[in-house]
């Protein structure tokens, strides 16, 4: 029928294959197994599985149109891929089954001698080697995909074990926690990752005990001597010898009479005409002297006995 146009395939609107698949296939790194992963999940998007795992064809599917998507699953493959790797595997198969297997063969030949190094790194991974608890669970669930991927597979209480023993002194409580329970080991992460916020923000916001206790001796006594007093304490007495008056007007001496200096005649030597004031100074007499004489002149003297 004239003017009938065919219908073009979805996967043919796929322009670039790399933020579908943002891993890149290197023969140098471990990342096989999850380069599968997304591999077979964008072919099974489009319904393109048949094209690697050598499953029937679609019926609606002319074979132009299948070499078409194959070709297009081929340039897929070496978009995602190193330099080197694609060049090891350009001319190695006409198919994109081919390359597929090639690629396999290539990443899991001597799967014994490549799951002996990996289970040697998984068992001395430590929590020191990483940069916190994410990069550290990270790493152990990389290794332990990688070992599943030869053949080797690891359980979740095997992963759990190892994640304990490679803790630090630090992480002691929650770990005897996680050893008695034995959760799952997301749940174990998530435990770990809150062990881990608690601690930064005790770093951060230290406590005043804490402030205290790390101050050193000498911090301290500066503190002691740069410590402001206490503006209700009153005076302090004097505890002894003279005291300087003219430092507090309240201090001063009560404004007795001073006697003259033909009344003093009688006291020690080494009397000074400015006594030492004390606080409490009482005068030497209940009533100040009077200095005119009491008995009057015209009063007759006594006889005076012969």
């Amino acid at each position: 029928m004239a003017g009938e146009t065919k219908k073009l395939h979805p996967a043919f609107a796929v322009t670039n294959i790399k933020t579908l698949i943002p891993i890149l296939l290197d023969i140098k790194q471990d990342k096989y197994s999850s380069w599968v992963f997304l591999f077979e999940l964008h072919l099974q998007a489009h319904n393109l599985v048949f094209l690697i795992d050598g499953s029937a064809t679609p019926t609606d599917l002319d074979a132009a149109t299948i070499k078409k998507l194959d070709a297009l699953c081929r340039q897929w493959m070496f978009s995602s891929m190193a330099k080197d790797l694609m060049l090891t595997v350009l001319k190695s198969g006409k198919t994109a089954k081919e390359i597929w297997d090639h690629l396999k063969k290539l990443f899991q030949d001597n799967k014994g001698s490549r799951a002996a190094t990996l289970e040697s790194k998984f068992v001395n991974l430590k929590f020191t080697d990483c940069n916190g608890v994410d990069d550290y669970c990270d790493k152990l669930k990389s290794f332990s995909d990688r070992l599943s991927d030869l053949d080797f597979p690891m359980n979740d209480k095997c992963l759990v074990i190892q994640l304990v023993n490679g803790l630090t002194e630090e992480y002691n409580t929650v770990a005897s926690f996680i050893q008695q329970s034995m959760p799952s080991f997301d749940s174990s992460r998530s435990q770990l990752r809150t062990e881990e916020i608690r601690r930064s923000q005790q770093t951060l916001n230290p406590t005043p005990t804490a402030l205290a206790a790390a101050a050193s001796p000498v911090q301290r006594q500066n503190q002691r001597k740069h410590r402001p007093s206490n503006s209700k304490r009153g005076p302090r007495p004097p505890s002894s010898g003279n005291v300087n008056w003219t430092q507090s007007p309240a201090a001063q001496p009560p404004l007795l009479p001073t006697p003259s200096m033909h009344h003093t005649a009688h006291q020690t030597p080494g009397y000074s005409r400015q006594p030492n004031y004390h606080p409490h100074w009482s005068p030497y007499w209940p009533v100040p002297p009077c200095p005119y004489p009491t008995t009057p002149a015209w009063q007759p003297r006594p006889p005076q006995q012969h």
